[in-house]
Protein backbone atom coordinates (compact mmCIF):
# COMPACT_ATOMS: atom_id res chain seq x y z
CA UNK A 1 0.00 0.00 0.00
CA UNK A 2 1.28 3.31 -0.61
CA UNK A 3 1.32 4.93 2.55
CA UNK A 4 0.70 8.60 1.26
CA UNK A 5 -2.55 7.60 -0.92
CA UNK A 6 -5.37 9.42 0.89
CA UNK A 7 -7.73 6.69 -1.12
CA UNK A 8 -6.23 3.95 0.23
CA UNK A 9 -5.98 4.73 3.36
CA UNK A 10 -10.03 4.67 3.32
CA UNK A 11 -9.53 1.24 1.71
CA UNK A 12 -7.52 0.39 4.63
CA UNK A 13 -10.22 1.86 7.03
CA UNK A 14 -12.66 -0.02 5.47
CA UNK A 15 -10.90 -3.14 6.06
CA UNK A 16 -11.14 -2.88 9.91
CA UNK A 17 -14.33 -1.75 9.80
CA UNK A 18 -15.99 -5.17 8.38
CA UNK A 19 -13.58 -6.60 11.28
CA UNK A 20 -15.36 -4.38 13.92
CA UNK A 21 -11.62 -2.86 14.75
CA UNK A 22 -13.08 0.41 15.49
CA UNK A 23 -10.36 2.10 16.66
CA UNK A 24 -7.83 0.90 14.14
CA UNK A 25 -10.67 2.13 11.60
CA UNK A 26 -10.80 5.54 13.08
CA UNK A 27 -7.20 6.06 12.96
CA UNK A 28 -6.93 4.83 9.19
CA UNK A 29 -9.52 7.39 7.99
CA UNK A 30 -8.00 10.02 10.38
CA UNK A 31 -4.91 9.53 7.85
CA UNK A 32 -7.13 9.85 4.83
CA UNK A 33 -8.56 13.04 6.05
CA UNK A 34 -4.63 14.30 6.06
CA UNK A 35 -3.64 12.96 2.97
CA UNK A 36 -7.17 13.44 1.06
CA UNK A 37 -7.79 17.02 1.72
CA UNK A 38 -11.18 18.07 0.28
CA UNK A 39 -12.56 14.57 0.09
CA UNK A 40 -15.75 14.83 2.27
CA UNK A 41 -15.10 10.56 2.14
CA UNK A 42 -12.73 9.65 5.21
CA UNK A 43 -14.41 12.53 7.43
CA UNK A 44 -17.67 10.78 6.39
CA UNK A 45 -16.22 7.19 7.10
CA UNK A 46 -14.77 8.46 10.42
CA UNK A 47 -17.77 9.87 11.80
CA UNK A 48 -19.58 6.73 10.75
CA UNK A 49 -17.37 4.60 12.65
CA UNK A 50 -17.50 6.69 16.08
CA UNK A 51 -20.98 6.09 16.03
CA UNK A 52 -20.51 2.66 15.59
CA UNK A 53 -17.62 2.54 18.43
CA UNK A 54 -19.75 4.34 20.83
CA UNK A 55 -22.81 2.18 20.39
CA UNK A 56 -20.65 -0.43 20.93
CA UNK A 57 -19.29 0.58 24.04
CA UNK A 58 -22.70 1.64 25.41
CA UNK A 59 -24.42 -2.14 24.54
CA UNK A 60 -20.96 -3.58 26.36
CA UNK A 61 -22.22 -1.19 29.37
CA UNK A 62 -25.94 -2.77 28.76
CA UNK A 63 -24.44 -6.14 29.49
CA UNK A 64 -22.57 -5.31 31.97
CA UNK A 65 -25.31 -3.99 33.67
CA UNK A 66 -27.51 -7.05 33.22
CA UNK A 67 -25.12 -9.59 34.18
CA UNK A 68 -24.29 -7.55 37.88
CA UNK A 69 -28.51 -7.59 37.76
CA UNK A 70 -29.18 -10.96 37.29
CA UNK A 71 -25.98 -11.65 40.03
CA UNK A 72 -28.60 -9.50 42.76
CA UNK A 73 -26.36 -6.34 42.19
CA UNK A 74 -28.90 -3.55 41.58
CA UNK A 75 -26.95 -1.22 39.57
CA UNK A 76 -29.28 1.95 39.01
Amino acid sequence: MDSHCGPAWVGFGHTFAIESEYDQAITAYSTAAKLYPGSHLSTLHWYAQSVDSFKNALKVVEETKNAATSMGNNID
